[in-house]
């Protein structure tokens, strides 16, 4: 029984005594375990110094000057001279095209055809009046305005005229109704008149008859007569000094004057009714001979009647004593009318309507007289009303017709204005469309002398061509073969000038570009091995097209030897050095949303030994080269601050360094 106690406690002893072994194991092993969990880190102590910017970027070189050689037209190339690489001067020899037109002198051809027919269809349609000089539209156009002119103003009258006229017929019409009126209340025309009216109808049938006569003599002698009767009236006008030749002159003031040409015709033939051949033109346009035919001419004042041959002008003394002139052409247009042209035909005319109208007037007279004792035979009160009554319709009548007759010459005369405006329009559209004809014309023929000149410079006649070097420099690169067309819109080849120089660029950010100034010198190398380094110098900054807020491109100058275009180079500037305070490795400078920062290293020690953690501590980069970066902020020189870790790591986390740190 003691015995088994004694082996129950011996187990006992045994599982403590490896519970604390175990537990010993694990706490001095717990730290190399918990080490082993932890992210790795590297870390470099801050320190000051100085930084070196420099910027690096890469391009390609291109020649400043690259000349395109192109043909004017598509032509076979027969032969290639050159190839890439070579080197040529000015004139040399670059391609020879073979023989035939090209289809761009052809096209021109067909151009200058068309352009030369369509020039000379132009011309048919403006073909001009050989009297006026202008297109026959024109000239319709012209005589078109003139007679709607002419009608418009042979119908010339005024509202007012009109007016005036109504007022006058309102007049005569209250006149002729109170006339009326009055008869009436007096008993009317009366009854059991004792007057013979036969006597008036048989004065009114010799009226008739003697109208009919003087109707005849007008008809047969009326041409004559007009010529005469309008010579006296010039004759009166120069006599009485008229100042306005165109004054009405009454027929009684008339006549005197006709009798007297009609003596001094007689004097000049020596006969008054005698035949003679000399014409009227003559009369009027030989000076008289006799003195007694000059004498009678002084006395009437026909000063000055001439006559061309086509218009006869009137000369007469205004009121001021000067001479004056108009042309006759009532007078002009009563001779071109006369059948026969004899000064006998012509008094015998004159003199017949003369008798004929004397009848005439003589028969009106014996008809008022007839009239009047026709009505003196009624009642005396009576009769005397029934004269004014029919004097005074007979006013109305007049009245109204005068009015009737400009009331219908004003509205033809608003629609002759209205012709007038619509026919000057046309006009002056006629005008304006020649004037833009005249310059398509100019145009047109420009057209056409830059097509010829176009096609004397592609050249005609199908003989082969050469093409040569405009410039010295070398060939950069051939861009078609021996058998193939040229393209006018494509390059042959192109040239590079050396002379011009080179030029490379790359783009840098907008902080990068304000560290450099234009005349900064570059080095530039091909990145080869034992390749010899040009040398740059930037020029230029521009603005980048692709990001101008953020970036800059700069561009540089070339010089050196073998420079070749489209070579890819590599491009580095900036050697100005600046001490700062701390600096760090350009590894440790992390970013996020908040800016950039560092991560520094700290210690802490317990019991099992020293723990190490990461505290951020925000920064602002004051400059960098390829390797370092000057920053300031919560960070001081020495301190340990994390260049890499094995995975990422925020601020307060535990890390561990590399075993053997």
């Amino acid at each position: 029984m003691t015995e088994e106690k004694v082996k129950n406690r011996g187990w006992v002893k045994n599982a403590v005594i490896i519970f604390l072994a175990v537990m010993l194991v694990l706490t001095f092993f717990s730290n190399t375990i918990m080490n082993r969990s932890l992210p790795e880190v590297a870390a470099q102590y801050a320190s000051s110094g100085s930084i070196t910017t420099q910027i690096r970027g890469s391009g390609t070189i291109s020649a400043v000057e690259v000349y395109e050689v192109k043909s004017k037209d598509s032509r076979k190339v027969q032969s290639v001279m050159v190839t890439a690489g070579q080197q040529v001067q000015t004139g040399d020899l670059l391609f020879v095209l073979a023989e035939g037109d090209s289809d761009e002198l052809k096209s021109l051809q067909s151009q200058l055809d068309d352009a030369l027919y369509a020039y000379q269809q132009k011309l048919i349609n403006l073909s001009t009046s050989s009297e006026t000089g202008e297109s026959r539209a024109l000239t319709r156009a012209r005589e078109k305005l003139a007679a709607a002119i002419a009608e418009r103003d042979s119908l010339a009258t005024t509202s007012e005229e009109v007016a005036s006229a109504r007022t006058e017929y309102e007049a005569r019409k209250l006149d002729y109704d109170e006339a009326v009126r009055t008869l009436a209340a007096a008993g009317g025309e009366g009854s059991g008149s004792t007057g013979d009216y036969s006597m008036v109808e048989r004065a009114q049938a010799a009226v008739n008859s003697a109208q009919v006569a003087y109707d005849a003599a007008m008809i047969q002698h009326g041409n004559e007569f007009s010529f005469l009767d309008e010579l006296a009236r010039l004759a009166y006008i120069s006599a009485k000094r008229v100042t306005n030749p165109d004054d009405d002159v009454t027929e009684a003031q008339r006549a005197p004057y006709a009798a007297a040409i009609l003596s001094a015709m007689g004097a000049r033939t020596g006969s008054t009714a005698g035949a003679t051949d000399m014409s009227i033109a003559d009369y009027f346009t030989r000076p008289a001979a006799d003195p007694a035919l000059e004498k009678e001419l002084q006395a009437i004042h026909i000063i000055g009647v001439a006559f061309d041959g086509n218009l006869f002008t009137a000369e007469y003394v205004n009121a001021g004593g000067e001479t004056q002139s108009y042309d006759c052409a009532d007078l002009t247009a009563a001779y071109k009318s006369i059948p026969v042209t004899t000064l006998a035909a012509l008094t015998e005319g004159y003199e017949a309507v003369q008798s004929s109208k004397a009848t005439l007037d003589s028969a009106k007279d014996a008809l008022a007289s007839a009239e009047s004792s026709y009505y003196e035979s009624f009642s005396p009160t009576n009769a005397t009303l029934v004269k004014k009554r029919d004097e005074a319709k007979n006013a109305m009548d007049k009245a109204e017709e005068k009015y009737n007759d400009l009331k219908t010459r004003l509205d033809s005369y608003e629609l002759a204005k209205d012709t007038v405006i619509q026919c000057q329009d046309t006009l002056d559209n006629l005008l304006i469309q020649e004037q833009l004809e005249d310059l398509e014309l100019g145009r047109m023929g420009k057209n056409i002398a830059e097509l010829r000149q176009q096609i004397a410079d592609l050249g005609a006649g199908g003989a082969g061509g050469e093409i040569r070097a405009d410039v010295s420099g070398i060939i950069s690169a051939v861009n078609i073969t021996a058998g193939n067309s040229t393209d006018p819109s494509q390059p042959m080849c192109t040239i590079e000038v050396p002379d011009r120089g080179y030029t490379v660029s790359m783009t840098v950010t907008a902080e990068q570009a304000r560290r450099v100034a234009v005349g900064d010198s570059a080095e530039i190398s091909t990145g080869y091995w034992a390749s010899q380094a040009m040398q740059g110098r930037l020029v230029q900054v521009q603005t980048d097209p692709k990001n101008p807020q953020t970036s800059r491109r700069l561009v540089f100058e070339i010089k050196g030897d073998n420079i070749q275009n489209g070579q890819q180079v590599n491009i580095t500037i900036g050697q100005r050095s600046q001490t700062y305070d701390v600096i760090v490795p350009k590894s440790a400078v992390r970013s996020d949303s908040n800016g950039s920062f560092i991560l520094i290293l700290e210690v802490k020690s317990s019991p099992l030994g020293n723990r190490y953690v990461a505290r951020r501590v925000d920064v602002n980069v004051l400059a960098s080269d390829d390797v370092n970066s000057a920053v300031a902020g919560g960070v001081v020189a020495w301190d340990y601050v994390i260049t890499t870790s094995s995975s990422p790591i925020e601020s307060g986390m535990l890390v561990r360094l590399p075993d053997g740190s």
